[in-house]
């Protein structure tokens, strides 16, 4: 009868010895499958990063307005460069022809220029504004007479998205209307 109880015993122990391994075995394959999942996911978002900033740095944006015609700006207005020549890589003309801020899409090193020819007296200024600050201020000459002259002002920034940037007149000023007056912004980087 001992030896009935013992191979019992040792069956029950061999079963649940059993069971046990199967339930790891189980939990191990789970284990993996999830490290996999998270390996698998991590990678493409890595890819995904990659790529979107592969996509900035190439990512080519530039643009070149005039004014649509000769006006008088008044000291503290936007200058608006309304007549766009070229663009690319920009989806808000519309918005930026309408105010004359230009609002970035893409982050990066950019080149912003501004050209205006005036015909006036006095020492006429212009500002290019950055998110409501001067980041230049250029004055194109005293003079006593009105007389046809011009000023330009070239700035580097290193922008994000929805910086915003514009042309400011300092004082009254009369600007010319053509192809002389020009506003560009190239990305470089």
């Amino acid at each position: 009868m001992r030896n009935n109880l013992t191979v019992t015993h040792l069956e029950g122990k061999c079963k649940e010895m059993n069971n046990k391994l199967i339930t790891n075995e189980a939990n191990y394959n789970v284990s993996i499958v999830e490290i996999l999942n998270k390996l698998d996911k991590t990678g493409k978002e890595s890819n995904s990063s990659i790529a979107l900033l592969e996509k900035q740095i190439d990512e080519k944006v530039a643009l070149t307005s005039h004014p649509l015609s000769r006006s008088i700006v008044k000291g503290g207005n936007i200058i608006k460069f309304n007549s766009v020549a070229f663009s690319v890589g920009i989806n808000n003309l519309s918005a930026f022809i309408s105010s004359g801020k230009f609002v970035f899409e893409t982050p990066g090193l950019y080149l912003i220029s501004a050209s205006l020819p005036v015909y006036q007296s006095g020492n006429p200024e212009f500002h290019i504004v950055l998110n409501g600050l001067y980041i230049s201020s250029t004055e194109i000459g005293q003079t006593s007479v009105n007389s046809w002259r011009s000023g330009t002002s070239v700035v580097a920034r290193q922008l994000v998205v929805n910086d915003s940037v514009w042309v400011q007149a300092a004082g009254d000023i009369l600007f010319g209307g053509n192809k002389w007056d020009q506003f560009t912004i190239i990305k470089i980087n």
